[in-house]
Order: structure tokens, then C-alpha cells, then sequence
């Protein structure tokens, strides 16, 4: 059975945003990650968007304004206690964001 993870709509974009990045910890909480798609004639790429959680508690939002992401998606990590979200930005250049708290 598929668990609905509450959190913003997506459109419908020929399926870059549709390819989430994934991980989770140990103690199962999970961290997805995805580069919205905007919806506009050119296919201008929106925010790196996340949800975190587990077991319908999920919290989504916001990681970083206008992710540059074209073709691509976020790839995501956990490791020493932390999840790690990496993505390649508009200007070429990889950008790193860090989830941590003590009971992952």
C-alpha cells in the first residue's frame, strides 16, 4: 500500500520533478528531495523542494530558492547521523544542504 506524503502539489512537467532523490536512516525516517518544475514556456526549473519524515509525519518545504536544475535531480544521502542533499545549481557549481537531529 502507497503511504501519501502530505506536502505541495506538483504539476506536470514532462517528468524531471517527478524523479525524486531518496534516503533513510537507520531508524527509518526518510528525506526526499526534488527540483520543482515552474510551468512556464521556457521550462524554467523552481525551488529544490523537500519532504521529511516517516509514518505520516511528514513535513515538506522549501531547501533553496531557484535550484538551476535542468534534466537533473537532487541526489540525497545518510550518513553519520545526517542527510545529505546535493545538487548542481544554474551556475555549474554543486551545492550541498545538511539535515541532522539527534534521534535519526
Amino acid at each position: 500500500v502507497a503511504e501519501l506524503i502530505a506536502g505541495p502539489s506538483l504539476d506536470n512537467s514532462d517528468g524531471y520533478d517527478m524523479r525524486p532523490g531518496i534516503a533513510v536512516s537507520g531508524s527509518g525516517i526518510v528525506t526526499v528531495a526534488w527540483a520543482q518544475w515552474v510551468g512556464d514556456d521556457e521550462g524554467s526549473t523552481g525551488p529544490i523542494m523537500v519532504c521529511h519524515g516517516s509514518s505520516g509525519q511528514w513535513g515538506c518545504g522549501e531547501l533553496a530558492p531557484a535550484s538551476g536544475v535542468v534534466a537533473g535531480k537532487p541526489a540525497v544521502a545518510f550518513a553519520d547521523q545526517t542527510f545529505h542533499v546535493v545538487w548542481r545549481g544554474g551556475n555549474g557549481r554543486l551545492q550541498r544542504f545538511f539535515i541532522t537531529c539527534p534521534h535519526f
